[in-house]
Order: C-alpha cells, then sequence, then structure tokens
C-alpha cells in the first residue's frame, strides 16, 4: 500500500507441515523482522541392515542333513501357498542351524582396512602405546621417540601395501571379474558413497514412493485414443485367451527333475527377495530339497497359480545420480519363484521358437558389445542414418491382456498361458525404506523387469516394427528397451 515489497519464506513440502511463520514484536528497520520457527522431530538414525546368511561360509553338507529333517514333517495335503510357506521355513530352519549370520555392527573398519593384517595391527598397537607414553609425559626425548616410531611404522605399512597390491595384480587374469576389479580399485582410491541423510519421516516417505510407483503402472497414464483402443479389443481378446487355454499342448504335462537342474544357477547370489532364501540355498539343497522344490513346482503347475508370495516385490528404491529425488525401482523378488520361472522359460521358449537374430538382450553369449560392433559395421560404409529409440515405461506399462493375446497368436496354449496368465495378474509391491518395509501396492499393469516374458515381448515388438512400410535396407537392432534403426545405401536420405 506504501510502496513496499513483501518479504516471503519459503520451505519444502516436506516441513511445510512443522513450520510456522511470525513477525517480530519490536525488532524492524525498514523492513519487519521475520521469524520462521521449525518444529522438527529428531531426526531417527538409520537403521542397520538386517543381519544376512553368510553363504560363502555356509556348511553345504549341515545344510542338506537339516534340511531333510525339517522337510520330513511337511504334509502333502497343504495347498500351494501353504507349501511354499512350509517350505520357507524349512530353509530358514536349515540355514539358521548351518550358515552364520552377518554382524549387525554398525563399527567402521580402519583407513587401511583393504591391506590390514596382523602387522599393521602390531604396528599401529606400537604408535598408539607410544602416542600414550608420550601424553603422559610430554617431554623433548618421548616427542623424538614418537617421531621416530611413527615414521618406522609408516615406511613398514608402506611396504606391507606395496606387496599386498603386486601380489593383487599378480592373481589377475582373463577370469577375473571386472566389477571385482573395480570395487577394490574404489576401495583403494578410498573412494566411498556419499552417505544420504536419513529421512525425518520415512513412513511417509516409503507411501509417497510407493504410491508414486503403483501409479506409474495405471491405465489412465496411456493417451485416450489407446485406452479407446484397448476398451474395444477387449472382449475379443478375452474370449480368444478363454478359448485357447481351454486347448491341449505338450507343454501341459508335469516338471521333471531334469528342468529342475537345468534352471539352478549356479553363477553366483543375488539380493534375495522377501523370503531370504538364496540361490545357493537352492542349489545346495541336496536331492530331497531339490525333490520337495519340485513337489511345490508341480502344485503350482498342475493348479494353475502361483504362490502369493512370489508376486509380491519388494522395492528398493535407488537415488538416480543426475537428480537425487527422482527413484529408480529395484525389484526383488522369491529366488524360488524364479528358479520355477526359468522352468516355465524353457517350455516357452519351445513353444514360441527363437528369439530374433537382431535381438542382442536376454541370449546367452550376445550383449551390447556384439550389438555396437553390428551397427559400427554398418555404419562404417558411409551413407548411413541411424535413429535412436527408448521406450518410456516399457515394463510398467504392458498390458498383460495384451501380453496374453500375443502369446496366443505365438501357439501358446493350455496350462503353459494359464500359468502365465495369473503370473501377470494380480501382482503386487512394497517398499524398503531406511531399513523398513511398509504395506503393499496393486500393481494393474507391468511385468517385472527381466522376468520370463521379457525376451518374448522385445522379439514380439521387433517382428512388429520389421512389418511396417520402412525404406528398403532399413534395419533394426533391439537391446532391451533401446532400438536402433538404422538404413544404409541411397534409401538412407528418406
Amino acid at each position: 500500500m506504501h510502496g513496499g515489497r513483501l518479504d516471503l519464506s519459503f520451505v519444502t513440502d516436506i516441513l511445510r507441515p512443522c513450520a510456522s511463520w511470525a513477525l517480530h514484536p519490536t525488532l524492524t528497520s525498514d523492513h519487519f523482522a521475520i521469524i520462521c520457527h521449525l518444529n522438527l522431530p529428531k531426526v531417527p538414525s538409520s537403521q542397520p541392515p538386517a543381519p544376512r546368511w553368510k553363504t560363502k561360509l555356509a556348511n553345504w553338507a549341515k545344510f542338506q542333513t537339516a534340511l531333510k529333517t525339517h522337510l520330513c514333517t511337511l504334509d502333502p495335503s497343504l495347498t500351494v501357498d501353504q507349501k511354499e510357506a512350509a517350505l520357507t521355513d524349512a530353509f530358514h530352519a536349515a540355514a539358521s542351524e548351518s550358515i552364520p549370520l552377518t554382524s549387525s555392527s554398525t563399527t567402521k573398519p580402519p583407513r587401511d582396512y583393504w591391506f590390514y593384517n596382523d602387522r599393521v595391527r602390531e604396528l599401529n598397537s606400537r604408535i598408539n602405546s607410544t602416542r600414550r607414553h608420550y601424553r603422559r609425559k610430554p617431554t623433548a626425548q618421548n616427542r623424538a621417540l614418537l617421531q621416530a616410531v611413527v615414521s618406522a611404522a609408516n615406511r613398514r605399512k608402506a611396504d606391507i601395501r606395496r606387496e599386498h597390491w603386486l601380489n593383487w595384480c599378480r592373481g589377475l587374469d582373463s577370469h577375473s571379474s571386472l566389477g571385482e576389479m573395480w570395487q577394490q580399485l574404489q576401495v583403494i582410491a578410498g573412494n566411498k558413497r556419499p552417505i544420504r541423510p536419513p529421512h525425518p519421516d520415512p513412513a511417509r516417505e516409503a507411501e509417497r514412493l510407493a504410491s508414486s510407483f503403483a501409479t506409474r503402472t495405471c491405465t489412465g497414464n496411456l493417451p485416450a485414443e489407446t485406452r479407446d483402443r484397448l476398451t474395444e479389443l477387449l472382449p475379443a481378446r478375452n474370449y480368444q485367451v478363454d478359448h485357447a487355454c481351454e486347448d491341449q499342448s505338450n507343454t501341459n504335462t508335469s516338471l521333471t527333475l531334469l528342468e529342475l537342474r537345468r534352471a539352478l544357477k549356479t553363477s553366483g547370489d543375488t539380493s534375495p527377495g522377501a523370503d531370504r532364501i538364496t540361490y545357493s540355498m537352492i542349489t545346495n539343497a541336496g536331492s530331497d530339497g531339490h525333490s520337495s522344490l519340485l513337489t511345490l513346482f508341480n502344485a503350482s503347475w498342475e493348479a494353475c497359480k502361483l504362490p502369493s508370495k512370489w508376486k509380491e516385490a519388494t522395492i528398493i528404491p535407488i537415488p538416480k545420480p543426475k537428480d537425487p529425488g527422482a527413484m529408480r525401482p529395484i525389484s526383488l523378488l522369491s529366488c524360488v519363484g524364479k528358479t520355477m520361472e526359468r522352468i516355465v522359460l524353457n517350455r516357452l521358449t519351445w513353444a514360441v521358437g527363437p528369439l530374433h537374430q537382431d535381438l542382442f538382450a536376454y541370449r546367452q553369449g550376445m550383449g551390447t558389445a556384439e550389438c555396437l560392433s553390428t551397427l559400427l559395421c554398418a555404419a562404417s560404409s558411409g551413407g548411413t542414418t541411424v535413429a535412436f529409440l527408448d521406450l518410456e515405461k516399457a515394463f510398467e506399462l504392458a498390458n498383460c491382456r495384451v501380453i496374453l493375446s500375443l502369446l496366443v497368436r505365438k501357439g501358446v496354449c493350455g496350462r503353459l498361458l494359464i500359468w502365465l496368465k495369473d503370473f501377470l495378474l494380480g501382482r503386487a509391491a512394497r517398499v524398503a525404506f531406511q531399513g523398513e518395509t511398509f504395506q503393499l501396492h496393486q500393481h494393474e499393469n507391468g511385468t517385472p523387469q527381466g522376468s520370463i516374458l521379457t525376451p518374448f515381448l522385445f522379439n514380439i515388438l521387433m517382428e512388429e516394427l520389421i512389418s511396417l512400410p520402412l525404406p528398403p535396407g532399413t534395419k533394426l537392432l533391439c537391446y532391451a528397451d533401446d532400438l536402433a534403426l538404422y538404413c544404409t545405401g541411397p534409401a538412407h536420405a528418406q
């Protein structure tokens, strides 16, 4: 009113509920003094990670014996969900008797822990005792003694560090894992990931993340014309799928022990799902454990129904490096369920046929190197136009009914189709945030990233794109949801 300026105070949405704004009653000048009070609760400390089984130190002979004992009490008349729960309890009991747990201690390791040994510990102890002696009697003679001890110890530790480095380098060969090499170099360089401060309200943030991840799978995210087309084609697709489910197929037969052994993963452990059963436990379960697993798998196969726990994912939100506010969801599923998925994958591959030669993902012996070399060889002749495409929300918005109808067109029918139908429908996920796990949220669409259907979806997509009226000489390369369309020769200008 009098030509002044309005002073504003901004707080983030997280702090808004606990913020208050007021003017100071006496402190003024040409501006009013503003008091913005933040009534913040005490920031909770990050929960230490839950203890995990150290499978590298497991006594597998004892594990098999204990597992056999606990499996003898299983009731064969249980339902699929009850059998899965009983089998999980048996694995947990056997693991508790034969596999040590990691420590939940948060004690920081010494700075030189990558080459730490008994000799380094002795040198550090000598330095500490000399330093304590100097603190009690801070004379010039004791100070010179401390300097000499520290200097001699540092020289000796430098020799130990150099010897440890050379021994590690001598152990490298063509079979060394690139990931382990890079991890060791990061440790040696002293590079550590920045620790994110704990969220003041983890329950609220986890609920927000879970809701946003579930919202991303809603059909409402699709364009209106796409939703109308899906609604129009839904009755015909349902009839097509239901009719194919009644057909007989060679894939209706029960799963065999040979199929289970071929599906076992022996290359190492990955993060387990909520049941905490790792691939190494499944591989080392012994004949009795594999027989019980096969019984569970066949119960699921014959009922055409998955245990509900296999369709519940635990999402670990990982901050994106360039946008820490955005989160990349990493879904953890049951390793037992994924083992059965690999058995079904082999039957699905037999029913559908091999993947396209220009699909480089999900094929054994193929990867990004082969995909790039193929593209570079094509572009080396000159006169090449390349278009790089990325499919947005390729996994999150995949419509289950469309996937099933496409599989029917490929010849999938019978029990295999019914099992895959139950595999796609009714999926849910919960978010694990700051050491706590929160409630489930249903997901309307989508498939688990890297699931058994992923390679076939991209294979069908390639076939559909190749059938489009493209200029002569146009080819398509696919690596998961990254596509490259390239055209060589005179037609590339079109």
